[in-house]
């Protein structure tokens, strides 16, 4: 599995234009190293999910697939897995998801006999997903608590993306360029060694919560 993920929304959930197909984005991430594809029934009302499936159709075995649920019930989860996996072109998922935890959310329901997690239980046991997790980035309270609760193969959330902001903040209020030698034009310029460092600091903490949440 590849540490890069191709996340399902942006491009993924575009309805196919007359000049780009977003199955051709997801074939190159393929054939670039990327076979991790995130998506959900929620990007794009099942677009993403569809678009996917015209990769899927003929290298399923290439993918580690991950899509999601947001309904919170036994009966609802199962519909909307089984509406996925037909928009999919599979039979079966690497890793399903919650999706979305919410501030407010009531958990008491999960796990009850119509409850979402018994669909998830389910589903694990019959080998349709091998995976369960949950996924979310509205509360951190809420995620923490889910996690306390339940047992969960995976978690999908956001890092600080305050801490990131802090980090531009700091790299663009610094001297963030200084002359090499009377310029030439406006961009002859020399990066200091400090404020390269703090660019790139700040570039790949804006990385990390891209990837961390591009699914969530």
């Amino acid at each position: 599995m590849s540490v890069l993920i191709l996340g399902g929304v942006v491009a993924m959930k575009e309805v196919p234009p007359a000049k780009f197909h977003p199955a051709e984005l997801a074939n190159a991430a393929l054939d670039a190293g990327i076979n991790y594809f995130d998506t959900a029934p929620a990007y794009g009302n099942g677009q993403s999910e569809r678009n996917y499936g015209e990769v899927l159709a003929t290298r399923r075995n290439e993918v580690f697939l991950s899509t999601k649920t947001g309904n919170r019930s036994y009966d609802g989860a199962m519909r909307e897995v089984e509406a996925s996996l037909k928009r999919l072109h599979t039979d079966r998922l690497d890793l399903l998801q919650i999706h979305g935890i919410k501030a407010k959310e009531d958990f008491t329901k999960w796990d009850k006999p119509d409850g979402v997690l018994k669909a998830l239980y389910k589903l694990r046991d019959e080998k349709v997903t091998r995976f369960i997790g949950v996924t979310g980035h509205e509360s951190a309270e809420s995620m923490r608590r889910a996690i306390e609760l339940f047992d969960f193969d995976t978690v999908l959330t956001t890092v600080n993306q305050r801490y990131c902001q802090m980090l531009w903040i700091e790299f663009f209020s610094g001297s963030i360029a200084e002359p090499l030698r009377p310029p030439k034009a406006d961009f002859d310029i020399f990066i200091s060694p400090a404020s390269k460092a703090r660019f790139i600091k700040a570039t790949a903490c804006n990385a990390v919560t891209y990837l961390a949440s591009a699914g969530g």
